[in-house]
């Protein structure tokens, strides 16, 4: 069984790749942007409030595989 990855966001501020370098070596997960790969790879999603607006949080959730989805969020607040 191959392990599944974390789906990042393309939105994701620059800052992020820190989080992301750690998020890979602490817990040995690689990180790949969300349209690279195929939803039953993705093990979580890490979006940002524009992929909340472009709907893909429901996109995740209508997959029906239970992906568990966690909110970067801005100084903007986000109304799904």
């Amino acid at each position: 069984m191959k392990r599944l990855i974390i789906g990042v966001s393309n939105y994701m501020p620059e800052d992020f790749s820190l989080l992301a370098e750690s998020l890979d070596e602490q817990f040995n997960r690689h990180l790949q942007p969300l349209e690279q790969v195929e939803l039953t790879d993705v093990g979580a999603a890490i979006i940002t409030s524009a992929d909340i607006k472009a709907g893909l949080h429901k996109m995740i959730s209508e997959t029906g595989y239970g992906i568990p989805v966690f909110l970067v969020t801005d100084e903007n607040p986000v109304s799904a």
